[in-house]
């Protein structure tokens, strides 16, 4: 094949060996103008580089957004532009002003996201199927909505100039647009195929490995164990799912964990304005993705008590300007958005009636405020907290008869926490392992041998936050006709608040805990567990039938991509670590860090 005809077959999306390839392309220009903008800030170290990047890919997306919105000529030449002026920013800094912007950390976890996406490519496209990229990966799990395919509609759209007013039969009002952004801001719409929109689906909904990345090094884990996390976070078949289904809500779960940690160790001194400053951007992005964002407000109530705290101990005229800009950054974010809802037609917020108080399909004239009042109002107090109760229990734990099999044991994945956990339930047990063990050195004298501890209870509240006021909030009381539409299409009986239907906030966070403290396991009890994980993730997601229509044989060209791909995310996450000269990333001025004098190992999760 000449070079022309291989480069026409990429472009144009064909063979299914062209998604790994075009996720990988896509990683890079998605967060081409965000590590262009960080050359601006002075980050801690790489990998806070790397989350800059996402959160000033996500606000470039935004203004990316508006532009198409009002033309899309001008639209696309603001994406050229991005692009362009991006890549010759990159290169005078890098090659001309001997920046130190590729550092060698940065590069490894970068490689990470890039082996994650042609990962999660490779097995998506394992088996042929006819069909589109958006049909593949709606029905790959098991039957799903299409849901999937929404963001990559509006961002064609808005590409041609079509009218939004529906985007897949919704109003993009109902749809906050980010994801969509993002797609037209990479530029993928110019090779005009449905495979590329996926393919930088999948590389925007991967960004969560820079935010866990991030949060785990500033919780204080050496670099060894973030390592191991992120090999093990890559393998959760609720990720793997929810990366290439790529509804926006592991963007959105990804902005919101990102926005908390910058403001949790936003620390004090010259640093704090920026870090408050890219967390506002972050939550404002965040809200813009997908609405399930409001579930975080715990989350956002305790981080923006923290931050308030250090404030009232800078200087007034530090703290009035700081106030000040962070406020117009959020109004700035929010309300051309609320704006432009209000002269929809009908702003009738499906979504919120919906999920705030369980009437669906626009069954309700009222505003949500009404819909949530009646929906408690002809309820006794018993009956609501028996509905948050059931809420609660169907959240945790998978019930009812799903049958066997691998398309059953995928819907517990998708629906209750501690099957979406699986193996990495085990760190769980290592964490009260631990606190028996610190339990007991401390009533001996052997307590002054206590090691460095780094802190994964401030991650591990946080999720309990967002967790807490969802199980409170949704759906109300629940009209009983919904609860019979819920059993009817999700399958268990008492199916209210499955895992799937809140913000992916909480669970990132848990992932991130309970892989941690399973990397703190001795080697041997480590390749156990990691080999368990391995098998049970490759049994059920990449060896089983599927559950789509049209399947066909193995593509062997997918089978090596995938094999490069596993090769690769090993060597990044297992290979070995230069470690800094402290074993913690975060500052000791940092809430939830707490140094006590030696390393030992790879540094245990204390909370």
């Amino acid at each position: 094949m000449s070079v022309s005809s291989l480069v026409g077959v990429i472009a144009t999306g064909g063979g299914a060996v062209t998604a790994p390839l075009a996720g990988a392309v896509s990683v890079l220009l998605v967060l081409l103008p965000g590590l262009a903008l960080s050359l601006l800030t002075r980050p801690a170290h790489a990998v806070e580089r790397l989350a800059h990047s996402v959160i000033l890919s996500c606000l470039v997306g935004y203004v990316s957004f508006w532009v198409y919105l009002q033309d899309f000529a001008w639209g696309r030449w603001f994406t050229m532009g991005v692009l362009g002026v991006s890549a010759l920013a990159l290169g005078v800094a890098a090659v001309v002003a001997r920046a130190k912007i590729f550092e060698a950390e940065l590069l490894r976890v970068l490689g990470i996201v890039l082996a994650t996406v042609v990962v999660y490519l490779s097995v998506l496209n394992l088996v042929s199927f006819d069909g589109s990229q958006g049909q593949l990966a709606n029905t790959f799990f098991f039957p799903q909505w299409n849901d999937n395919t929404v963001q990559d509609s509006a961002a064609a759209q808005l590409f041609a100039g079509q009218s939004m007013e529906k985007v897949e039969g919704w109003r993009l009002s109902e749809r906050p647009p980010l994801q969509a952004g993002f797609l037209v801001m990479s530029g993928v719409p110019f090779f005009g195929s449905s495979l590329w929109l996926q393919a930088a689906g999948v590389a925007v909904n991967s960004l969560w490995v820079i935010a866990l990345a991030y949060v785990g090094l500033m919780a204080g884990l050496t670099r060894r164990a973030l390592g191991r996390v992120l090999w093990l976070a890559v393998l959760v078949g609720f990720l793997f799912n929810s990366s290439v289904y790529v509804w926006p809500k592991l963007l959105a779960g990804t902005l919101v964990v990102l926005g908390a940690a910058y403001w949790w160790y936003a620390g004090t001194g010259a640093a704090m304005g920026g870090r408050l400053w890219l967390g506002i951007v972050a939550w404002g992005g965040a809200w813009f993705a997908h609405p399930a964002t409001g579930f975080a407000v715990g989350l956002a109530v305790a981080c923006g008590a923290v931050v308030g705290w250090r404030m009232i101990r800078q200087r007034p005229p530090h703290r009035v300007w700081t106030l000040a800009v962070l406020a117009l950054t959020l109004a700035w974010m929010l309300v051309p958005w609320s704006l432009y809802k209000s002269r929809q037609p009908t702003a009738e917020n499906v979504l919120l009636h919906y999920h705030l108080g369980g009437v669906f399909d626009g069954q309700t004239d009222g505003s949500v405020a009404d819909t949530i009042v009646a929906s408690y109002q002809q309820r006794s107090v018993g009956e609501v907290m028996a509905r948050k109760w059931n809420n609660l229990r169907t959240l945790l734990l998978p019930w009812g008869d799903y049958g066997e099999g691998a398309i059953e044991w995928r819907r517990r994945d998708y629906y209750h926490l501690s099957a979406a956990l699986g193996v990495l339930n085990v760190g769980w047990l290592v964490w009260l392992a631990h606190g028996v063990a610190r339990w007991r050195r401390r009533r001996t004298p052997a307590a002054d041998e206590m090691e460095t501890v780094p802190r994964m209870g401030p991650p591990f509240i946080g999720a309990l936050l967002v967790l807490g006021v969802w199980v409170l909030l949704e759906f109300g009381a629940l009209a009983p006709e919904i609860a019979v539409w819920l059993e009817h299409d999700f399958g268990p009986p008492l199916a209210l608040t499955i895992l799937h239907q809140g913000s992916y906030a909480p669970y990132l966070l848990l992932v991130l805990v309970a892989a941690a403290w399973v990397a703190q396991l001795p080697d041997w009890a480590w390749r156990t567990v990691a080999g368990l994980h391995l098998a049970v993730f490759g049994w059920f997601y990449g060896l089983t039938p599927r559950a789509l229509d049209g399947a066909g044989g193995v593509n062997i060209a997918v089978v090596l991509t995938l094999g490069a791909g596993l090769a690769g995310l090993c060597l990044a996450c297992l290979g070995r670590w230069s470690e800094p000269p402290h074993s913690s990333s975060a500052s000791s001025t940092m809430p939830g860090v707490r140094s006590s004098g030696r390393t030992t190992g790879s540094g245990s999760p204390g909370l």
